[in-house]
């Protein structure tokens, strides 16, 4: 197989509309036909959400959200059920390849067509009325096989993400529990722990413990300071930066900066638990973020950060949650985690074994982001017929 450059519109391709080459169905309400035990997946806008008795199509179909999502479209080869708030689509298969039109709407922004001011909506006749160039059958297949290959790829990077953060989830208990060679214990407030480990208060073995503004800071799309919050707490580092409000160092400077090298940062507000290290990162905390200025002589702000997503530390947090719509972790339950510690030299080897598993973990991520930059690239440029899939 060659690919070469082309321009479209090109010999054998025609101009269509989506609704020429399928049909637009609405899903159904699920009542009554929910079964636990069955193998046919009822579909929301998420993905699968039950299992039906019984099919509401049986051929292979491409899925998009009529309401909320809009933006993420499925692909099913097996009969299914959809709920109501989501499309699926009668293929003609003597016209276009189901799967490459799969491809095709991952590939329209769909937000274009959005036909609410408030929860976003798509409509039958606004998604049949979309144009796109539709190539012959035999390559729209080939197509449809290039970038098959990369979701392949990236679902079996998915399944070594999965499969590296389940060893990391219950290393980290482990190592939290019983350290690092250690053969005796003893019975505490928080449980057995090995013999020569303190119980001690997080608020004992901290220089300061805080939380970002609780004001609305002054904007400015040109700032080169990011206003954050626990969302932006990704993989343990400050992420998701590009859609974050901006701000000016001017305005950084009107508000108390207690952030230093190595803080411990994790979110205490809505989104409960994402932690990071602070390194000098131009950010301004807001409110959902809490930091953590540890003691050196005392605690290892990396074991610190993984000790707060052992079960023990995540269970007390839990039960100490306030709020009822949006969940809030309070600054005096961090200050009262009572915390199992070992020594300096022991925190340091128990952090140094799970970073090296991160470290993995971010790896296959890297791979995976690389991955889906690669394909959806590929994907604008077969899709356009920019580049040719010699047959």
């Amino acid at each position: 197989m060659e690919l070469k450059e082309n321009e479209v519109p090109l010999e054998g391709w025609q101009e269509k509309r989506i609704g020429d080459v399928l049909e637009v169905k609405y899903g159904k309400s699920q009542k009554n036909i929910e079964v636990d035990n069955s193998d046919i997946p009822i579909l929301g806008t998420g993905g699968i959400i039950g299992w039906a008795n019984k099919p509401l199509f049986d051929k292979e179909s491409v899925l998009i959200g009529r309401k909320g999502t809009i933006d993420r479209p499925q692909y099913m080869d097996r009969p299914f059920w959809t709920i109501d708030t989501l499309f699926y689509t009668d293929i003609d298969t003597n016209l276009v390849v189901p799967k490459f039109m799969y491809y095709l709407f991952q590939n329209i922004n769909w937000y274009r067509y959005n036909e609410a001011t408030g929860v976003p909506s798509l409509s039958a006749s606004n998604i049949s009325a979309v144009k796109f160039y539709c190539p012959p059958l035999n390559e729209q297949k080939e197509i449809a096989n290039i970038l098959s290959t990369f979701d392949r790829q990236i679902e079996e990077t998915d399944f070594l993400i999965e499969k590296t953060i389940v060893l990391k989830n219950g290393l980290v208990q482990k190592l939290m529990k019983e350290g690092i060679g250690n053969k005796e214990f003893k019975k505490t407030e928080v449980g057995d722990i090995p013999l020569d480990w303190e119980v001690r208060l997080l608020s004992d073995i901290t220089i300061k413990i805080g939380d970002g503004v609780h004001s609305t800071p002054e904007y400015s799309e040109n700032g080169d300071v990011a206003f954050i919050n626990g969302n932006n707490l990704v993989s343990h580092r400050i992420g998701k930066l590009g859609n974050a409000k901006r701000i000016s160092r001017r305005e950084l400077e009107k508000h108390p900066n207690h952030l230093v090298n190595d803080s411990v940062l994790i979110s205490i507000n809505g989104t409960i638990g994402n932690t990071a290290i602070y390194k000098g990162e131009q950010v301004l905390l807001g409110k959902s973020v809490a930091y953590i200025n540890v003691n050196k002589e005392e605690v290892s702000e990396l074991f610190l950060m993984y000790a707060l997503e052992s079960y023990r530390v995540q269970k007390y947090f839990q039960s100490e949650l306030t709020g009822t719509t949006i969940k809030n972790l309070s600054l005096k339950t961090i200050r009262n985690l009572k915390l199992p510690l070992p020594s300096l030299e022991e925190q340091q080897k128990i952090a140094s074994i799970i970073f090296e598993i991160d470290n993995q973990i971010n790896h296959y991520l890297n791979i995976k982001s690389q991955l889906q930059n690669m394909k959806n690239g590929l994907a604008k440029q077969l899709l356009k017929g920019k580049i040719r899939v010699n047959i």
